[in-house]
């Protein structure tokens, strides 16, 4: 019977996948959200041709969020969601946000089991800043750093902040050590795509000997924000095909 049911389904296809979809959707929007996401600012230091902000998807104005609206938003959150996660996140860099760590302290001071998380370039994580996110009971920080050599952050961000955040994201680590402190937990962050396989290899074995206690390498999916970004994923893909072209033609000509 069991083998007979399968079949019935690989005959059907496309079409089991799109109803089962339907009904996982369907049982996904009668629960009530867990997690929220909230852009504090977005403002940020970088220009990256990757983020829909370089392509002017934006909400036209740039600025940062009310403080008193910030703790509106979680105080009426509180009454009626059951909140595991709140991510500090958006297009924007949060450190810029003057009371980014208010805004931790407020959300951990309702509910300590609820789990912040912060993405960040890395550009503002100085030692004090350090010391301060590791007081605030931050349980999560993304650092992206997205590449693993200047040339390509250069091209990708428009900045040269390379060394900086690579220098930034390491005083952190040992800082972490140092304190014995398991918060917050780090995520070093490489994107796909945009990074050969080998570039990726290199970050990971240049990172790895540096993590402690619970941080990781993330290695993050490229997104395109709905097909924003697909003119760059494709440019990036064909020059990395020329290129590879471009070295065995080389190898041909010299052996």
């Amino acid at each position: 019977m069991k083998q007979k049911v399968k079949n019935f389904v690989r005959k059907l296809g496309p079409i089991y996948y799109f109803l089962r979809k339907l009904v996982y959707r369907r049982r996904l929007l009668k629960r009530k959200p867990e997690g929220l996401d909230i852009e504090l600012t977005n403002r940020c230091n970088l220009r990256c041709n990757y983020c829909p902000k370089s392509k002017g998807y934006n909400s036209g104005v740039e600025g940062d969020m009310d403080f008193d609206f910030f703790k509106k938003i979680i105080d009426e959150a509180f009454q009626v969601l059951n909140l595991k996660q709140v991510a500090l996140t958006g297009f924007g860099e949060s450190f810029l946000y003057s009371h980014i760590f208010e805004a931790i302290e407020y959300v951990k001071n309702k509910s300590p089991k609820i789990k912040v998380s912060i993405t960040t370039n890395g550009i503002l994580l100085t030692e004090e800043t350090g010391k301060k996110i590791i007081n605030s009971g931050l349980d999560s920080l993304s650092i992206s750093i997205n590449f693993f050599n200047r040339e390509k952050y250069k091209k990708w961000s428009n900045f040269d902040f390379y060394d900086l955040v690579v220098k930034n994201a390491g005083k952190f680590l040992t800082l972490l050590r140092k304190e014995k402190s398991n918060k917050p937990k780090v995520y070093v962050q490489i994107l796909d795509t945009v990074n050969t396989n080998e570039e990726i290899e290199e970050f990971k074995k240049y990172w790895s000997p540096q993590l402690v206690f619970n941080s990781e390498i993330q290695i993050q999916p490229f997104v395109n924000w709905g097909g924003i970004i697909n003119n760059l994923r494709e440019r990036e893909r064909r020059l990395y095909s020329t290129r590879k072209i471009s070295l065995r033609s080389s190898w041909r000509f010299c052996h």
